[in-house]
């Protein structure tokens, strides 16, 4: 959650506020303290293996494979022969 706190005491947002969003001629400009879910640097392609949530609770992520072209056509020729012989061919295995 956030506030929205519009002053023109500059003093009395910066003691208020770590971090301060000023709007001035039309530009924004951020000031202050970066806010803290901005301090974790994490690669866009890499997800952690485990989350733990605000109770402790360990929490395993599943990582979705991306699949070769090789590998996509395996898939769905395997796909259809399931369906060809009346089975589901959607599963946790495809």
């Amino acid at each position: 959650g956030g506030v929205v706190l519009i002053s023109h005491n500059r003093e009395f947002t910066e003691k208020l506020c770590p971090e301060r969003w000023v709007v001035e001629a039309g530009t924004l400009v951020r000031e202050g303290e970066v806010a803290a879910d901005e301090k974790i640097d994490l690669d866009a392609n890499q997800a952690p293996d485990e989350v733990t949530d605000s109770l402790g609770n360990v929490i395993k992520v599943k990582k979705e494979k991306k699949l070769t072209a090789r590998e996509l056509k395996k898939l769905e020729k395997k796909k259809a022969e399931r369906r060809k012989k009346g089975l589901p061919s959607e599963s946790e295995e495809d």
